[in-house]
């Protein structure tokens, strides 16, 4: 089976130095956090599987979420949480301790990587014994797969029922499920209508324009809470929890 990880080209382009002031970072780092707080869900002891470098580690613990992050890739975290994030390891072999300790766990862009998403999440379930909580965001609508996909080594884009669908099928109940970026939709439908392929590389803004992307990422964030959750955006988010009978 290919590797499901990034490898270091992948690494470079996507989260190059400074990326968490681009806008999409800003805003979805909000987005999360509302999320988290709108369910009751800022306690307790969390895991982010498939962290990258700590990026949204970095967000949440600065808010005071108690979270850790585990990387398959052996890239380097972030020096501001690199005491919070393990690479190279797989969180399924991590010592029985440790797999004790999590409450929730935190799936960002991760299991549309993955040939077999439900095995995966089962595998998670067993493996992390203490865990209730779930939060899993994954790029949304089929008819937005772009080279984009493909450069990424996407398996999918997902539906709001077909997410749902592999979540209960690995023994988790779906709460809550929403898109954002609803603005995006339609940019990347037109985009893809004029025959223009996306950008893989994620834009690191230079200082003079943080403000700007701090501004656009705050306006994403006011849209997702203000929008229905049905109304098309380009990401998807379920919050869900461990079902009666699933925890080992």
């Amino acid at each position: 089976m290919p590797p499901t990880e990034f490898n270091q080209q992948e690494f470079d382009l996507a989260y190059p130095p400074g990326v968490e002031f681009n806008y999409w970072t800003v805003a979805r780092n909000r987005i999360l956090w509302r999320a988290l707080a709108r369910q009751g869900w800022l306690t307790g002891e969390w895991v982010e599987v498939g962290c990258g470098r700590g990026i949204v580690l970095q967000f949440l613990r600065q808010r005071g979420l108690e979270v850790r992050g585990v990387e398959l890739a052996p890239v380097q975290a972030l020096p501001q949480v690199a005491g919070h994030v393990l690479t190279g390891v797989d969180v399924c072999d991590l010592p029985a301790v440790e797999r004790a300790r999590p409450q929730g766990v935190l799936l960002l862009d991760v299991i549309e990587h993955l040939p077999d998403p439900v095995a995966f999440l089962r595998r998670l379930r067993e493996s992390l014994p203490g865990v209730q909580r779930w939060l899993v965001t994954v790029p949304a609508h089929p008819e937005l797969w772009s080279n984009y996909d493909e450069f990424y080594g996407h398996q999918r884009r997902y539906t709001a029922a077909v997410l749902e669908e592999q979540l209960t099928a690995a023994g988790l109940r779906p709460l809550a499920t929403r898109h954002f970026f609803h603005a995006l939709y339609p940019a990347a439908r037109l985009l893809l209508g004029s025959g223009r392929q996306r950008a893989v590389k994620i834009a690191a803004p230079p200082a003079w324009q943080r403000p700007l992307h701090q501004a656009l990422g705050l306006g994403f964030a006011l849209e997702s809470s203000l929008l229905p959750a049905t109304w098309p955006g380009t990401s998807l988010m379920c919050l869900a929890e461990t079902a009666a009978g699933q925890s080992q």
